[in-house]
């Protein structure tokens, strides 16, 4: 038999199922740094001086209005280089016409080589989004043979008339790219066979030269069809030197043209001067034509064509700013403003500067103003005729200074500080202005006439602000005044960059968040955010202390409008009220009700005109009937009491006297020894009639619901119509009762206390029908797992499933239900009482099948709390989308109350969406009754909701329609490194770095260890420095468990070299000189005053920490201490009482003697390249590695007195990559992420195995990632069928009992953190699942770039994010965020054009399909609707999972 099918058979049996695991991941917090960004008129329909943002933040684009508010994002599957504006109004020509385009366009490059031209689309209801116009690649990427290094990409270069477009590389060419308008018609589509973008002409340079910066010059004649072009190269004939190159080509209508005779003509170099520094930038002046500014290493230049062309090296320049050591400070970023007048000493005006500009009337740079109105502002304002034009630039400097520099062509460069010694920032620091990368003038839109500058500026791992800069003054000599002030700094774009750490505790997340004095720690919580508006103590008794006299019970009576309640009686004031609704809300407890209003000015108070009329303490339920619209107007309080129910008519009309008699109406009462106990109402039909349904409870075992209509007629006012009394009788107990209207008819949900939920279908006559029964009992039985008793006296396990259920049956009892509708979806929702929801799917029959009954299509049950569920109805009738629309008859929302609040909300594709509530400003304190008052605007998007807590007080809350991420920023003040989270005390362990900065430069490198309360604002307690020159690296909490439980927090750092100017951890770390690991223990302060921390040896202490050291009563206990040779990168706890060390390229296993206090070296393994991460699960060690991914070890403990402990490598990673973290997803699958955005993962073979570890997944991010965690921020929910647990060794979606209840684990997901601030979410899914997701991918990609299914960047190796690793081949993971384009991004029409495009799709939506029902079920049938409706189904719910 030959080797090869023997190894073939080992390696199956090595790796039986998990060789390949699909696996889908989405982006759960999109990054918060801008990379670049631009400005112009991409809306159409806007105000000429309103000028939208466009960004690349992170890996999208994403839309912003002028005050930074986010309008519409879209992915981008690669990383964005390079944006530019192609202004609309600057392509002249009767070529175009600017009313077939509907704004600005957005030119992209992306590091995959591709140029996209990318628009803004207006779809309905004043929602926009991004459509690809055309994309294209330059030549060096289509030339490229297979193998060959591509050249990386630098930006693109916009020719301000918009002809054309340049791309620049970082090496020796550049290319220009024509722009035909003709080939562009009115909505943005193109004639067959013709492109918007075409290939145009390169520019090579010479072996050994070098492009650094290359521009396009704004013309002197824009009419003109030459283009100027100017680049900045490293020549190296006939010696090494810098030198300015002009180029000139001309644009050429036709395709024929354009493809003819393609040149660009060298007109003439200028070699600069040999003491010239590095050119860096090359900026065009758009009010001085063919005029530029360079900015080298320490200059700026001021150059024109002419004195290129006629070779004059007399150039004017201007040092820039150096750093406070004397050293070069070069320009980091810059941006192009407008322009302005200045006194001019020598009594000239620059004419020519002038008539130029005239003729550049509307040009398209960004901040160029037109020149006409800048000439008639000047004469407004009554400026001297000795006036000088200057263009305005604004620079950043690396030391992250910002100033504005002022030009002209006289030539005259003056630069001027952007000082904000006078503002008090963010972090709290007068003076500490963030400036970086981005910066972008923004033009004034509210107020032409405002003094001063709006900037956009991003800081170095700070927020984004927008500043408004002081205008110019001129002094007596007419120079201009120095310095140069910020009036105002605006956060609007919140920046987390850089994450270092990332730990999930919980329902939130918490990471490391910038340097510096911006450093902090994040905190994340995902769900409703919810607003603390008023906080009232009701006093309803005097003797409210006693709990019968608390309020438990809330109705809202937001449509009652007493007389006299509010004042006076007039009609006019009366109708003032009734337009307002005020608020009214009954407070009930077990002695009387209480009626509070709330009056215009928001204060709460007895309502005295309904005191009389709720005061019994034996009510069931207060409602009010109001019909405004009936023929009688109606105005009616409906009071459903245990013994009878009546009808209380406060119509203004009745009464005169203002008294506070009202005519009651009695409709029903109970015989002997029946009450009502449940009670409900709504109104029914077009006639004006209320159906009350009631239940009674008897001495009988049987009850009863009765219901009866009631209507208001002129002459005896509210009245029972008795004819249409109905009763349906229970042989069980009534728990719970509710209606809801569903178009004429009227839907009663009834639960019993035998755990069933009946379901009946009302008409206007109240004649009923069953329509579905569902036992609740037994869909909590597939998820109730009986336990074993092995306590038993034979020694045998017992079984006590039966005894489990009779216990536990109790709490399956419903204890509320509801109704959540929408078109042809409807949800039954029913809340338990031991905390679990459960919502039932019910199938709606057409309205032509009489006689079908609707069927249980599906149920779920999710624990939501431990407090009995109950529901909140948030809107009226009409409820709110979350577009903000109304949709009539549809109840879209609820509120879900146990020991937390959550919104659970009927989705767009009929699943429902539970999320949590938190409190925004502070803890949501727990709530026991909540109703919503008055009538909550869709337009501001809010429910105000009157609560009783259950401490016994009242507020008022606001809580938004819209879900959202809020994040909590706790200071820390330096730069936070390590992360970590104990258990025992509910506190947050921080470590990082300090480093010299302008506020203390004199102080040497060093690190620190602090105690944090997340549940205090970040409050620290104590804190610990260590060395100069010793960095932490690693922070544990190490548990022991013996005859004692100890715990213990350890941290590893780097000893390093001393050096001078070492300002951050990459210039220190490259000098290492050895490590401690150092043992603290966080002890409890049991005496009261503070007490002063004793620092350890090598530790210092200073008055200030003495100040705050312990504080809040913990302190950091110094325990013991280790000396290493190398730093100590990484820390683990193995078993009950190790502790795994990475040191260099050695992993150590310690063990602490608690009883002689000191550490134990076990035994160590050498590996080949040096450790970066250590995760442990059980006894298995897996190791991060530099060069060879992943490293699996085996802890084998010693079994006897002779034996000894030892640490086994086991497998390794058989490709190369930097993995900055590992973990194990389950016993045999790894995952990791390396230092350029790679995420994969290994599977592990069997115990003894030959083979190595072989890669099961892998996607690259874009960008570096620094954390990988298993967990997730929702809390516990039901697994949906096609998302599997990384324990699973089958790929399909069949449920195993054995699966801990089919619930969702923290170790299911798994999220990725970011350095730029991004989260992304991994989740398992099956082979079916896969291949629909990856077929839809295919397909999608498959279109023309003029339909909207096609992505921004449209190719096969940038939706498969790491093909362009070679070595790295992508594969098993789906990218969801096309996948969620699908699903929120398209019309319906657009989703059936991807559907019918592709019999592949359909045919694996036929597969899915019979993979949730079962082969044996008959499936609907398959048309493109139902194709995508199934397709939508599977990406929310495995978005759900992702992001919930």
């Amino acid at each position: 038999m030959s080797r090869q099918p023997t190894r073939s058979n080992a390696w199956a049996a090595a790796r039986p199922r998990n060789q390949q695991v699909h696996a889908y991941i989405k982006q759960t917090l999109s990054s918060g740094m801008i990379n670049c960004a631009i400005q112009g008129h991409f809306r159409s329909g806007l105000s000429s001086r309103c000028k939208d943002i466009v960004a690349a933040v992170g890996s999208s684009l994403v839309l912003f209005d002028a005050e930074m508010s986010m309008i519409c994002e879209a992915p981008v599957y690669a990383n964005i280089i390079s944006l530019d504006t192609l202004a609309a109004d600057s392509a002249r020509g009767s070529h175009r016409a600017s009313d077939k385009f509907p704004g600005d366009m957005c030119v992209v490059l992306t590091e995959n080589g591709h140029v996209s031209l990318v628009y803004i689309e207006e779809i309905c209801d004043g929602r926009h989004r991004f459509r690809l116009c055309d994309e294209i690649k330059p030549s060096c990427y289509l030339d490229q043979a297979p193998g060959d290094m591509l050249q990386p990409l630098r930006k693109i270069v916009n020719d301000p008339h918009s002809r054309a477009i340049g791309i620049v590389t970082w090496i020796n060419s550049f290319e220009l790219l024509l722009l035909d308008w003709t080939s562009i018609g009115g909505t943005l589509s193109r004639p067959e066979n013709t492109r918007p973008l075409h290939h145009c002409v390169g520019l090579q340079t010479d072996i050994g030269e070098a492009i650094l910066d290359t521009a396009i010059l704004v013309s002197s004649d824009p009419e003109s069809q030459r283009i100027l072009l100017v680049a900045a190269i490293v020549a190296t004939e006939p010696y090494q030197q810098f030198c300015l190159s002009l180029y000139e080509t001309w644009v050429r209508r036709s395709a024929d043209e354009l493809r003819s005779d393609p040149s660009l003509n060298l007109l003439e170099n200028l070699p600069l001067p040999s003491h010239t520094t590095e050119p860096l930038h090359i900026i065009p002046l758009p009010a001085f034509p063919e005029c530029f500014l360079l900015l080298t290493y320490n200059e700026i230049i001021f150059v024109s064509s002419l004195q290129i062309l006629s070779g004059d090296v007399f150039l004017h320049r201007v040092k820039l700013p150096e750093t406070n050591d004397g050293d070069s400070d070069p320009v980091r970023a810059f941006c192009v403003a407008g322009t302005t007048f200045v006194d001019d000493k020598d009594g000239r005006k620059d004419r020519d500067s002038l008539r130029s500009l005239e003729e550049l009337s509307g040009g398209s740079a960004i901040g160029s103003a037109s020149p006409r109105s800048l000439i008639l502002s000047d004469q407004r304002h009554g400026r001297s005729s000795n006036a000088m034009l200057v263009q305005k630039v604004y620079i950043t400097l690396h030391s992250g200074r910002l100033y504005r520099v002022y030009t002209s062509s006289k030539p005259f460069i003056e630069v001027t500080e952007v000082s904000a010694d006078h503002l008090e920032t963010s972090v709290g620091e007068t003076g500490a202005f963030p400036a970086g990368d981005t910066l972008i003038y923004m033009e004034p839109y509210s107020d032409p006439e405002a003094s001063g500058d709006r900037l956009l500026v991003s800081g170095d791992c700070a927020d984004h602000s927008i500043i408004l800069v002081s205008e110019h003054q001129t002094g007596s000599a007419g120079v201009l005044a120095k310095p140069t002030f910020c009036q105002q700094i605006t956060p609007v774009f919140e920046n987390h960059c850089p994450v270092t750490s990332l730990i999930l505790q919980r329902d939130r997340a918490y990471w490391t968040s910038g340097r510096a004095t911006t450093a902090s720690v994040q905190q994340a919580q995902f769900g409703h955010f919810v607003r603390t508006e008023t906080i009232l103590e009701m006093s309803i008794d005097e003797d409210q202390q006693h709990d019968r006299h608390v309020a438990t019970r809330l109705w809202a009576l937001n449509s009652i409008e007493v007389p006299g309640s509010s004042g006076g009686h007039d009609c006019v004031n009366k109708k003032q009220r009734i337009s307002k609704q005020l608020s009214r809300v009954v407070l009930h407890n077990e002695c009387s009700g209480v009626p509070v209003v709330e009056d215009e000015l928001g204060s709460w108070k007895i309502d005295d005109a309904l005191q009389h009329a709720v005061s019994s303490p034996d009510i069931v339920l207060v409602s009010d009937l109001s019909n405004k619209n009936a023929v009688v107007s109606s105005t009616g309080l409906l009071r459903i009491f245990r013994h009878r129910i009546d009808i209380v008519d406060i119509s203004a009309s009745d009464r005169t006297d203002g008294s506070n008699e009202h005519t009651e109406a009695v409709l029903a009462s109970t015989a002997d020894g029946e009450v009502f106990v449940h009670g409900t109402c709504c109104q029914i039909g077009s006639k004006g009639r209320w159906l009350i349904a009631t239940a009674v409870h008897g001495k009988a075992e049987s009850s009863r619901v009765v219901i009866a209509l009631a209507q208001k007629s002129r002459e005896k006012g509210f009245e029972q119509i008795h004819e249409a009394e109905k009763v349906i009788y229970f042989d069980a107990e009534i728990a719970c009762l509710r209606a809801f209207v569903l178009g004429e008819s009227v839907i009663l949900l009834v639960g019993t206390h035998s755990c069933k939920v009946h379901t009946y279908r009302l008409d206007a006559d109240a004649t009923h029908k069953l329509e579905v029964s569902f036992d609740i009992a037994q869909a909590m039985r597939s998820t109730f797992k009986p336990q074993k008793d092995t306590t038993s006296d034979d020694g045998m396990d017992v079984n006590i499933e039966s005894a489990q259920l009779l216990q536990i049956e109790s709490h399956w009892i419903p204890n509320d239900v509801y109704l959540l509708y929408a078109k042809s979806t409807m949800y039954i929702l029913v809340g338990l009482r031991d905390g679990h929801m459960v919502s039932v799917a019910v199938s709606i029959p057409n309205e032509t099948q009489d006689e079908a009954h609707p069927l249980v299509l599906d149920t779920n049950t999710t624990a939501v709390g431990q407090a009995p569920v109950s529901f909140v109805q948030l809107s009226d009738q009409v409820s709110h989308r979350l577009d903000g629309q109304e949709a009539t008859g549809h109840i879209l929302q609820a509120g879900v109350l146990t020991d937390s609040l959550y919104i659970a909300c009927l989705e767009d594709i009929g699943l429902v969406r539970v999320s949590a509530c938190f409190g925004k400003d502070e803890p949501l304190r727990p709530i026991h009754s909540l109703v919503p008052i008055a009538k909550n605007e869709a337009k501001a998007r809010i429910w105000r909701c009157f609560a009783i807590h259950r401490d016994g007080d009242a507020s008022v809350l606001t809580i938004p329609f819209d879900r959202q991420c809020y994040l909590h920023d706790f200071y820390v003040g330096n730069e936070p490194r390590q992360l970590v989270f104990d258990d025992d005390t509910g506190m947050m362990l921080v470590a990082g770095a300090i480093f010299p900065n302008s506020f203390s430069p004199n102080v040497p490198p060093t690190s620190y260890l602090q105690v944090l309360d997340p549940c205090d604002g970040g409050q620290m307690h104590a804190e610990i420095r260590f060395h100069s020159y010793e960095m932490a690296l690693s922070l544990v909490t190490w548990h022991i468990h013996g005859q004692k439980r100890y715990r213990y927090i350890c941290v590893g750092t780097g000893l390093y070299m001393e050096q001078s100017g070492c300002d951050n951890l990459s210039a220190l770390c490259s000098r290492p000189k050895g490590g401690r690991l150092i043992i603290y223990n966080l002890k409890t302060i049991k005496r009261k005053g503070r007490t002063k921390a004793v620092p350890s040896s090598g530790q210092t202490s200073s008055t200030s920490l003495d100040q705050i050291a312990n504080k809040g009563g913990y302190e950091l206990k110094y325990v013991w201490e280790s000396e290493r040779d190398s730093p100590v990168v990484a820390l683990a706890p193995l078993g009950d009482s190790y502790l795994v060390v990475g040191v260099g390229k050695i992993c150590v296993v310690l063990k602490l003697d608690v009883v002689q206090k000191r550490l134990i070296e076990c035994c160590e393994t050498p590996l080949r390249f040096p450790i970066t991460s250590l995760h442990v699960r059980g006894h298995d060690v897996v190791a991060g590695s530099q060069r060879e991914a992943v490293n699996v070890l085996r802890f084998v403990p010693a079994q006897s007195d002779d034996d000894y402990d030892k640490l086994l490598l086991q497998n390794s990673a058989r490709f190369g990559v930097n993995t900055v973290d590992a973990c194990y997803l389950s016993d045999s699958i790894v995952a990791g992420v390396d230092n350029t955005g790679f995420l994969y993962a290994v599977a592990i073979p069997a115990s003894n195995s030959e083979f190595g570890l072989d890669r099961a997944f892998g996607i690259c991010l874009g960008t570096e990632c620094s954390q990988i965690r298993q967990g997730c921020l929702v809390k516990r929910m039901r697994r949906p069928g096609h998302v599997l647990s990384w324990a699973k060794e089958s790929q399909t979606n069949e449920h195993d009992d054995s699966d801990k209840d089919n619930v969702m684990q923290p170790e299911d997901s798994v999220v990725v953190s970011t350095v730029s601030g991004a989260m992304w979410t991994l989740v398992r899914i099956s082979d079916q699942a896969f291949a629909l997701l990856e077929e839809l991918e295919r397909v999608m990609c498959s279109f023309d770039c003029g339909h909207p299914a096609k992505p921004l960047v449209a190719a096969g190796e940038s939706i498969d994010r790491a093909r362009r690793k070679s070595s790295l081949q992508s594969s098993n993971v789906i990218d969801g965020t096309l996948s969620t384009t699908f699903l929120n991004g398209l019309a319906l029409s657009e989703q059936l054009q991807v559907v019918a495009s592709s019999e592949e799709l359909r045919r694996l939506s036929l597969v899915l399909d019979i993979a949730d029902k079962g082969v044996d079920q008959e499936t609907a049938p398959q048309t493109n609707e139902r194709i995508v409706q199934i397709i939508c189904r599977l990406v929310w719910t495995i978005n759900y999972v992702c992001t919930c």
